[in-house]
C-alpha cells in the first residue's frame, strides 16, 4: 500500500498551516466585510436622519410662514412641556 500524498506536496505540518492561516484569512475578510456592512448601514442611516430633518425643518419653516402651529396631539408638544 502507498503512503498517503498531499495534492500539492504538501507535508501534514505545511498542511495544518496552510489551513489555519486560510482560516484566519476568512475571519479577517469576515470582520472586514462587517465593518463594511455596518459603516454603510450608518452612513445611510444618517443620510436618512439628515433627510427626515431637512424635511422636518422646512414643513415647519412653512407652517410658521402660514400661521399656523402645531395640533395639541403633535409630538413637537412633547418638546415644549411647560408650553400653555
Amino acid at each position: 500500500m502507498t503512503p498517503y500524498r498531499h495534492p500539492l506536496g504538501l507535508s501534514p505540518q505545511q498542511h495544518t498551516l496552510l489551513i489555519d492561516a486560510a482560516k484566519r484569512h476568512a475571519a479577517q475578510l469576515r470582520r472586514e466585510a462587517i465593518s463594511d456592512a455596518v459603516a454603510w448601514t450608518l452612513s445611510a442611516l444618517q443620510r436618512g436622519l439628515s433627510s427626515a430633518a431637512r424635511r422636518l425643518r422646512r414643513r415647519a419653516k412653512e407652517a410658521s410662514a402660514a400661521g399656523l402651529h402645531a395640533p395639541e396631539h403633535s409630538h413637537s408638544r412633547a418638546l415644549r412641556p411647560f408650553a400653555g
